[in-house]
């Protein structure tokens, strides 16, 4: 065992009570044994990385084990919805609704928008349906109409460049 080995299994015996706080943090209660891999991750790269120049160890810890951990759940979250999605074989054999197909992917891609946001995207984009109609349907101005519209889209935007960015 080299030193290395020696000063991660000290970390590991006196950060360990950390990664089980930082699940329960960030309400981890599935796959806790992949977390836990995860929170003994982050205390190896954050050996690794740290600069004592910067401050104290245990912050830097924290910070670096809760940012990997969200990280991972952002890919889990990712890998349900492509999961909830339709294979690529049922497209092909013709075996699924197009129009199911259609109204998946477009309220896959609203999932953070406001329900009157959803609704708004619902209408136009699957159910085709223009300003005035869902005004009416809705007993709202058509200026509530445009303004669930100008919210939807900004956020559609900026959830489009956080992807093009990863």
């Amino acid at each position: 065992m080299n030193q290395n080995d020696f000063l991660f299994e000290k970390a590991v015996e006196k950060y360990s009570n950390m990664i089980f706080h930082v699940m329960k943090k960030l309400h981890v209660y599935q796959n806790r044994e992949d977390y836990h891999q995860i929170g003994l991750t982050a205390i190896w790269k954050a050996m690794e990385t740290y600069n004592q120049e910067r401050g104290e160890f245990a912050p830097y810890l924290y910070v670096t084990m809760m940012g990997m951990m969200k990280t991972q759940i952002r890919r889990d979250i990712k890998e349900k919805e492509v999961e909830n999605l339709v294979s690529p074989d049922e497209i092909l054999e013709g075996s699924y609704d197009q129009h199911v197909l259609e109204t998946e992917l477009v309220e896959g891609y609203c999932a953070h928008l406001s329900p009157k946001e959803k609704l708004y995207i619902h209408y136009v984009f699957v159910e085709q349906l223009d300003h005035q109609t869902i005004a009416e349907k809705h007993k709202v101005s058509l200026s509530a109409v445009k303004n669930w519209k100008a919210g939807a889209f900004r956020k559609l935007r900026k959830e489009l460049r956080q992807h093009s960015k990863s």
